[in-house]
């Protein structure tokens, strides 16, 4: 369950009084009950019980990231451009989407988009507009959000 989920889950639990409320989805369980303090929690403008919160995984608003490298699928000569010419320049600090063309492969005669397998940022770029590539060659590093 993403944090935005369980903070609507939490928000609708608060809205209809419950003072405990148990969620199970897999091997997942989050148990929240009411605090005895009767203080509140403002999120997004909305006025929350303040709860207990008890759960069997970690629960963090930042996503896990693991680092996924891009490769060449081929030998060829890279460009930043699509099949119709387009430019289309990534650099380190770019947030790239699955399947993003990222640019365009010449090799034996033909021109092959090359697209991204992730969604992620980029955190290293290892080629340059023009550069002669072989198979398995690293062009992008990614910092992917682990789902």
């Amino acid at each position: 369950m993403k944090f935005e989920e369980l903070l609507d889950l939490v928000r609708e639990v608060g809205k209809a009084g419950l003072s405990d409320f148990e969620y199970r989805e897999g091997n997942l369980f989050i148990k929240m009950s009411a605090a005895k303090t009767g203080d509140k929690v403002v999120a997004n403008g909305d006025e929350l019980p303040d709860y207990n919160v008890e759960t069997n995984t970690r629960i963090s608003k930042e996503p896990t990231l693991k680092k996924e490298v891009i490769e060449s699928p081929l030998e060829g000569i890279f460009y930043f451009t699509t099949l119709d010419g387009s430019s289309c320049v990534v650099n380190t600090g770019d947030h790239i989407c699955c399947g993003q063309v990222l640019g365009t492969l010449k090799s034996r005669g033909k021109t092959f988009e090359v697209t991204s397998n992730w969604d992620g940022e980029v955190i290293d770029k290892y080629i340059e507009d023009g550069e002669e590539l072989v198979a398995g060659e690293p062009m992008f590093r990614l910092n992917v959000p682990m789902v």
